[in-house]
This record gives structure tokens, C-alpha cells and sequence, in this order.
């Protein structure tokens, strides 16, 4: 199972303060857990996120910031998120 259950709280503040209960977290389906919740107002970011991943030794993936872009191409159907990263595989992937 690959998918990640994705769980919305009611603010960035929120995802945060979370203090995630990893024994419970490794008895959910999928691989890992993503929390999300809405950047406050004002704010350069539109949301915070926060993954678990203790199935696979990453009890919590380490606190950093990262800025994406996402734009929707609804001509060519297609879309695109950009930003800046440190290559450590490459591969194709077909959805």
C-alpha cells in the first residue's frame, strides 16, 4: 500500500504543536501519516505539513521549510510543481 493518509487540522499552529503518537501511527494503513493545516493569515505559505514515516525508521521527517510552486495547465491538462531540490534519484513514473 503506498498511499499516505493525509490528515487536515484546523491551522498551521496546530500542525506545529501536533506531538504525533508514533506506536499509533505504525498501525495505520499506507506507509506514513501527512499532516496539514492552513497557514495563518498573512503568512507567505499556504499551508504547513508535517510526515511520519516510523514503519520504515523516519519516526518524523526533520523540520524544514520548503517552497513549491504549483500551476495547473488546464489547456494542456497537465500539472506542474516546481522548486528547488538537491537530486538524489531519478526515474520515471507513470500514473
Amino acid at each position: 500500500m503506498y498511499f499516505f493518509p493525509h490528515i487536515l487540522l484546523p491551522s498551521g499552529e496546530a500542525v506545529v504543536k501536533c506531538k504525533p503518537q508514533i506506536d499509533l501511527i505504525k498501525n495505520c494503513p499506507g506507509r506514513g501519516m501527512i499532516i496539514t493545516g492552513p497557514a495563518p493569515q498573512g503568512s507567505s505559505f499556504d499551508f504547513y505539513s508535517h510526515f511520519f514515516c516510523p514503519k520504515f525508521g523516519i519516526n518524523e521527517a526533520s523540520p524544514r521549510g520548503g517552497l513549491l510552486n504549483l500551476h495547473v495547465d488546464d489547456e494542456k491538462q497537465k500539472v506542474f510543481l516546481r522548486g528547488n531540490v538537491v537530486a538524489v534519484m531519478e526515474g520515471s513514473l507513470l500514473v
